[in-house]
């Protein structure tokens, strides 16, 4: 189980070939146990965080970076996202998603996260959003679908070998996501959101020869979030998210061996849109607050702060 390990992160977006301005995303298939200075561990939260239409440009590029800062051991890195694609109207989009870290300043440890620029491979997914398939007679109430296709990108880290090492060819999530407007200040979103992990092996062993680990086989995510819209430009999201994953049968004594796995967390967020094209963020994102089995809370959970996860 990770420390509780808290990230601070200011984000700055920027939008270009199209007027539609970006979306709040969270790398999913990451691992649980990766260093504190990159953005694995986390599930994600998918909130809509804009409400400007798209121009009439159908390409769309979008890029991200996240300046942040690991508290508990003064640990400075990016995180950073690119995605590209093609929307033909508001409600339908079609990307490619790659995120990647990079190093900035880390006092505590070597290798990737210590020396140089520290670039590393993250999640990378092709993804379609489809909103509004459903909406209530009164425009409050509407339904939507987003897949994720996640290809084996993520790079090694630390004793985890990177997803393609691991034997990953291809993970599919869905999301079913259903949302209520109650006025122009506050609105509520639920989301469903399960995933398939296919896996050439069932696991794999870490690679300063600690031990093994199985690799997952089936997720169920629950998201629950408030947007609140301070102003027309000023966004405050809080999603609550839980995740529940199965890993496979692999061996006796290898972590999360035919097992269930919970992770709790959640990601508060804070977004100004200066313009159709930039936006000035401030997130926090938190370990996990319940044990894997659900029996408990871990001892390392600070609840005081709660913290850490990227968008």
């Amino acid at each position: 189980m990770r420390s509780s390990t808290f990230l601070l992160g200011i984000l700055l977006v920027g939008s270009w070939l199209s007027a539609a301005t970006p979306e709040s995303t969270a790398s999913l298939n990451q691992d649980q146990t990766a260093p504190p200075s990159s953005v694995a561990g986390a599930a994600e939260g998918e909130t809509t965080l804009r409400t400007t239409p798209p121009g009439n440009r159908k390409v769309i590029a979008f890029f991200e970076v996240r300046p942040s800062y690991t508290h508990l051991i003064g640990e400075f890195h990016t995180e950073d996202t690119l995605e590209l694609g093609y929307q033909p109207n508001a409600d339908r989009k079609f990307t490619y998603v790659q995120y990647f870290n990079t190093n900035m300043y880390n006092p505590a440890t070597k290798g990737n996260w210590g020396s140089g620029l520290g670039f590393s491979m993250q999640d990378g997914y092709l993804r379609s959003k489809l909103n509004n398939l459903w909406v209530s007679n009164n425009k409050k109430t509407n339904f939507g679908i987003q897949t994720r296709t996640y290809l084996p990108t993520l790079a090694a880290s630390g004793p985890l070998p990177s997803n393609y090492d691991r034997g990953m060819v291809v993970s599919q999530r869905v999301y079913f996501r259903l949302q209520h407007n109650f006025n122009d200040f506050i609105s509520v979103d639920a989301s469903y959101a399960p995933t398939l992990f296919l896996f050439k092996q069932a696991g794999f062993a870490y690679t300063d020869g600690s031990g093994y680990r199985a690799n997952p086989l089936f997720e169920n995510m629950v998201i629950l979030n408030m947007d609140l819209h301070l102003t027309q430009n000023l966004l405050f999201s809080f999603p609550l998210i839980l995740q529940h994953t199965y890993h496979r049968p692999y061996a006796a004594g290898a972590a999360r061996n035919n097992t269930w796995f919970a992770n709790f967390w959640i990601w508060p967020e804070l977004d100004w849109d200066i313009n159709p094209n930039t936006t000035l963020g401030l997130a926090f994102y938190s370990d996990n607050f319940v044990l894997a089995d659900l029996s408990g809370t871990p001892r390392t959970t600070r609840s005081a702060s709660a913290c850490s996860r990227r968008s």
